[in-house]
This record gives C-alpha cells, structure tokens and sequence, in this order.
C-alpha cells in the first residue's frame, strides 16, 4: 500500500481521487508493518540473524539484549495477530477500560479437570492475539520474589531468576510506588497524596495487621513498570512503544554507511499474521525494523 501523495495518479486527489476506503490496519501496515508483497519479498530474499516468535515482553527482551551486545544484527519478529493497541490499556481513556480481557483474549487449548477443581490453580488468562501481546493487558506490577517465596522452586531456576533480575527490572523501568513522587520530578507536596501520605499509611496499616493473613509474606509499595513519570502524568508501559524506540535509537546511531531502516513491520498475510523485523548493515529505506 502506498500514500495518496506517493503515487503519481493519486497525488492528494489530483488529477484521480486517492484511497476511499482506508481502515485502520491498512494505516497501520503502511507506516509501520508489512504488506503482502514486503511479506513475500521478505521471505525470498531476506536473511536474519534470528528469528523472534511473539512481540510481547520476551521477544523484546531478547531484542533488546541482541542489539546491545550486536547493534548491527538483522532480528525478524513475527507476530501472529494485528495491530491493536500503541498504549497499555490502563493508558487509554476511561471510556475504553473494558478492553481488558474477553474477546481480547483467546484460549487456545482446554483445561484438564484436575486443573479446574484443583486446590490453588483453578483458571489461567488467555494468550492476547496482537501485537505486544499480553505486555498490552498485564497488571504492569513487578514484584521480585524473595528465596522464602520461590521456596519448592528448582534452585537452578531461583540461581537464574536472581541473576536477571536487576536487568529485567531496568528494561521494564520498575519504580517502586513508594517513590513515585520523590527525586527532582517530584510535584509539590500534596499534589497527589494517593502516592504521598495515603500510599505511606495503607503500608503501615497493612504491616500492622499482616498476620491476620496467613498467606502474605510482607509488605512493601508496589514495584511498577513505568513508561515515564511526571507532575501530571504517571503510565503503564507495553512492549510496542519501547520496542520502536529501540529500533528508532539504533538506526539513528549508526554512520551513514551504515545506516539501519527503522520501521516496524507486520502483516496478517503472514503465517504468523505478522513480522517486525529490522535491517541493518547498508544505507536503504526498505520496509523493516525492529
């Protein structure tokens, strides 16, 4: 698909008239994913380095790690489903809350009826078939577990889990609730007692009456996955917007000799319903990136 202003009979309805019936994915695919032909030209002529399935947390986790250990490898993500949402949905405005779940999510398999009467796990959320996937609809809370709570865990997982925490936290960007409105950022005192005195006292109380919950282990200020922080303004984060900033970030960086193409790509033609994937190594403006 091209742009009304990028075809010489359709330039912004002179001499012919341009596109009449846009819909947002075809929007979407022309600035950022990819069309049938990229799709195939993708898969006739391109060369990866890897090949990430899913756009969610992990996929860009593995990116991220990738590009900063190699700025210049070519990384194809693809995603099965389409564009749906740039926000987390706890972002978008109060009319759209009831995005959350049902038909945003798909339960690709049954569960066992041991599973359903069991005594703690009865029920799990469903995959969400978009790009970001479940990054768009998660809770955005990231506590770390202490040893006492992965107590029963393989210890050669709780070894793991302990040696990335610090950088799942910093590509998450977690700050903790209790710190909200503290450093140079901070609003005047007052502005928001939801994260100032009101967030202090529910900790306190809580911690006072603990053990009338057998189950809780402690109490802390909920660690938060932020997309930014300001006076006015606090936001959960999804994957698709730092994922765009990463490739944006990188294609910039590089010389001119060596410029990287940065956009973003996906289609439902392909098998996955999608690709993302970015270029690197040669100066061109070809659709990629990611």
């Amino acid at each position: 698909m091209h742009t009304a202003a990028s075809t010489p009979n359709a330039n912004y309805g002179y001499p012919f008239p341009g596109p009449q019936r846009p819909t947002g994915q075809d929007v979407m695919d022309n600035v950022f994913f990819v069309g049938a032909g990229d799709w195939e030209r993708i898969r006739a002529q391109e060369r990866f380095d890897h090949i990430v399935i899913g756009t969610g947390h992990c996929g860009l986790a593995f990116a991220e790690q990738v590009l900063q250990r190699r700025p210049e490898a070519r990384i194809l993500m693809l995603e099965r489903g389409t564009f749906f949402l740039a926000e987390h949905f706890q972002n978008l405005p109060l009319p759209y809350e009831q995005t959350l779940g049902g038909l945003s999510e798909t339960f690709p398999w049954t569960l066992s009826s041991r599973t359903v009467n069991g005594k703690h796990i009865r029920w799990q959320h469903g995959m969400v078939p978009f790009v970001g996937g479940r990054s768009i609809m998660w809770s955005a809370w990231c506590p770390r577990p202490t040893e006492a709570e992965m107590a029963g865990w393989p210890r050669p997982v709780i070894d793991v889990a302990h040696e990335y925490f610090r950088s799942a936290e910093r590509l998450l960007n977690v700050v903790s609730a209790g710190d909200i409105d503290s450093g140079p950022t901070a609003p005047p005192p007052g502005l928001r007692p939801v994260f100032g005195a009101l967030q202090h006292r529910l900790t306190d109380r809580l911690a006072e009456d603990l053990h009338r919950i057998p189950a809780a282990t402690r109490v802390m200020p909920g660690p938060w996955r932020s997309a930014r922080r300001s006076c006015t303004a606090w936001t959960s984060t999804s994957s698709p917007r730092p994922a765009r900033c990463s490739a944006s970030s990188t294609g910039s960086a590089g010389s001119p000799s060596r410029g990287t193409a940065a956009r973003c790509t996906s289609s439902p033609t392909a098998p996955c319903g999608g690709s993302c994937h970015r270029t690197a190594g040669r100066p061109r403006s070809t659709p990629a990136a990611a």
